[in-house]
């Protein structure tokens, strides 16, 4: 499994829908512009990516912050994609040597030593990170870095059978009280609580355990479970309850361990069995069928990984890499206890077989051009009337977490984007809960950090400097300035209401990450993918594009926040030949238009700028009325 998936750059919540590219950046790649070496780099187009970021690196004309963020890239991908890893080490000394962003270069260095599994020297590292971070952000993903270093040696430890008492550890008893200070300060957290909960369990605090399972999934009360994410929550809350460092039923571990499983943390679940069970086989077949199911995980991993190394390399193999999965799902299936006769081994039998017994849901498809696999684990389904206009429609929603793989396009953006989930032939959607969770969280560190306002506030006064010539040539543009302000002051109006109903602290905290996650859910989901099966119960056979540009309207329009919805259609991807960028496309000139049309009515409307340079003037409910009068459906 990965040791770590957390982003290295300040970015908002991504939502990135399976889709069919043709791959490539059309960027030149003897471009010096740090924006182009991202713009291949989002565009999949590695080795562009890699000879601008060169460039952007080598060119002294350039700033020591655009400088060094390249040179970062590209350690990254020497060790990520070309696997050079002393490269990677050299470049990162060189970093060092030059004394500027510090903290991100001892992170990156962090995580290729771990890579490694080099604890040591990973611990050593992500110390200087923290030692050298100045914002809170930094200071922030040093942390978990640290604790996270420190866990993976002290599992490794107990894993071969050494004691790992905190009590005997004070480093690690240190790292053990830091997680629990930023569980306590930062509720709501996902990579902290998945961190709090994998060292309690190591030592055998079960109380606490269960605080960070619950802070995992957001919950604030053991009712608030889902059956489709744990049957029994109140068992297992009680054998976590009753488990602590001296006293441990078998009775209480087995549940212990199925609980865990059930809730996908199924490398937990086979960490607590091996540090109390051994390696042997347990009398219960369930526990040992988890132990085979989280083998066949990293068999599985391991080989997905090889074949995006390969496609990476243009040598990749689909035929190859199939027969090599079903390998180790031959592998599984025969360790599995089965209650009569075994049934025959079948592609569908397996995927059937791994849904039944681990909820796992497993889809090998193309996505942004390029296959993958793309593998989690059940943790919600829920269905629920979508209502839009004067239609509705049943929609089914199932949220998938615990990624094996989101894709080659998510091994490739390593954390910074990600697929966000795609529609089933059945009419549901599968939601990829990761492709959330960490967005508020980021955007919280954006808009409360001082040194990263800053930066920001930096960021779009360079970008927005560009808008207008942008612009000009193209008044339907992907325009960075404008979307990065939308994206800073519409959170950062979210905030300043919150705070003004007298909220602070941790709550103002946890309030803020539920409200946007809720707002992203309710726009990119609910209206988006509801609207999808709307058109659908209607039998409107619609192109694909047609599809995405009436519910890229229903996903702003049905928006708590239209203006930061609209955001995910100012994008990157704007009539990139794709049904999402063509869809994108035809949202901005229709809204253009309609600006243009209803410029008198406009508040502070400047006649001599583009239009779309000007969309944050509109009020919520001129945008509204924007997006209701390009609607077909709402002129109905």
């Amino acid at each position: 499994m990965k040791f770590i998936n957390l982003l290295l750059t300040s970015l908002s919540s991504v939502m990135l829908f399976a889709c069919n590219n043709d791959p490539g950046s059309g960027v030149d790649p003897g471009s010096h512009s740090l924006q182009d070496g991202k713009n291949a780099y989002f565009s999949m187009d590695h080795s562009v990516a890699y000879s601008v970021f060169t460039n952007v690196w080598q060119d002294t004309v350039q700033t020591l912050e655009d400088r060094t963020a390249a040179a970062r890239y590209l350690a990254k991908m020497d060790w990520l994609f070309y696997r050079k890893n002393k490269k990677a080490h050299a470049l990162l000394d060189t970093l060092e040597q030059l004394d500027h962003a510090l903290s991100w270069t001892y992170l990156l260095r962090t995580r290729l030593l771990a890579k490694e599994l080099k604890w040591d020297e990973a611990i050593a590292a992500s110390s200087l990170a923290l030692e050298n971070g100045i914002s809170e952000t930094e200071k922030y993903h040093a942390q978990l870095f640290y604790v996270q270093a420190l866990f993976e040696k002290q599992k490794a430890l107990a894993l071969a059978g050494e004691d790992v008492s905190t009590y005997t550890n004070p480093k690690s008893q240190q790292a053990y009280e830091l997680l629990q200070n930023l569980a306590r300060d930062k509720p709501g957290d996902v990579d902290i609580a998945k961190r709090y909960l994998g060292y309690s369990l190591l030592l055998g605090r079960g109380e606490e355990s269960f605080t960070a399972w619950m802070s995992y999934y957001r919950l604030t009360d053991i009712d608030q479970v889902h059956p489709s994410l744990l049957k029994a929550p109140h068992a297992f809350r009680d054998a976590l309850f009753r488990y602590t460092p001296n006293y441990k039923t078998e009775t209480d571990l087995v549940v212990i361990i199925k609980g865990l499983a059930e809730s996908g943390f199924y490398e937990f679940s086979q960490m607590v069995k091996k540090v109390h069970f051994g390696d042997g086989l347990h009398t219960d077949p369930t526990i040992n069928n988890i132990g085979s199911y989280v083998h066949f995980l990293r068999g599985i991993d391991s080989v997905t990984q090889a074949f995006y190394i390969k496609t990476i390399n243009g040598n990749e193999n689909k035929k190859h890499y199939m027969q090599a999965m079903f390998a180790e799902g031959k592998k599984l299936w025969d360790a599995l206890s089965w209650q009569g006769d075994k049934p025959p081994l079948s592609e569908e039998n397996l995927v059937k077989e791994l849904r039944k017994r681990f909820k796992a849901v497993v889809k090998f498809m193309s996505a942004n051009g390029y296959y993958g696999l793309h593998m989690g684990h059940v943790m919600l389904d829920d269905k629920r009337t979508i209502e839009q206009y004067r239609e509705k429609a049943e929609f089914r929603y199932v949220a998938i977490d615990h990624m094996i793989s989101n894709g080659y396009s998510g091994w490739f953006w390593d954390g910074e984007a990600e697929t966000g989930g795609w529609a089933n032939d059945d009419g549901s959607f599968l939601q990829v809960r990761s492709a959330y969770t960490g967005g508020p969280i980021l955007s919280w560190l954006t808009v409360t950090d001082s040194v990263e306002i800053q930066k920001t506030q930096k960021k779009i006064r360079k970008l927005r400097a560009l808008d207008d010539s942008l612009a000009l040539e193209d008044k339907h543009a992907y325009l960075p300035g404008l979307n990065e302000w939308i994206n800073y002051n519409e959170k950062k109006e979210i905030l300043d209401s919150l705070k003004n109903t007298g909220l602070s602290g941790s709550a103002l905290r946890l309030k803020f990450i539920n409200a946007l996650e809720r707002i992203v859910l309710e726009s990119s989901i609910y209206a988006h993918e509801g609207r999808h099966a709307i058109d659908k119960k209607n039998n409107y056979s619609y192109s694909s594009e047609e599809l995405e540009y009436t519910a890229k309207l229903s996903e702003i329009y049905f928006s708590r926040k239209p203006l930061l919805s609209f955001n995910a259609v100012l994008s990157r991807n704007i009539g990139d030949g794709t049904s999402h960028g063509n869809a994108n496309l035809r949202v901005i000139k229709k809204l253009v238009q309609w600006i243009e049309n209803h410029a008198h009515i406009i508040a502070a409307y400047d006649t001599d700028q583009a239009a779309l340079v000007q969309i944050y003037k509109l009020t919520d409910a001129q945008l509204r009325s924007a997006i209701r009068a390009i609607d077909p459906m709402a002129k109905q």
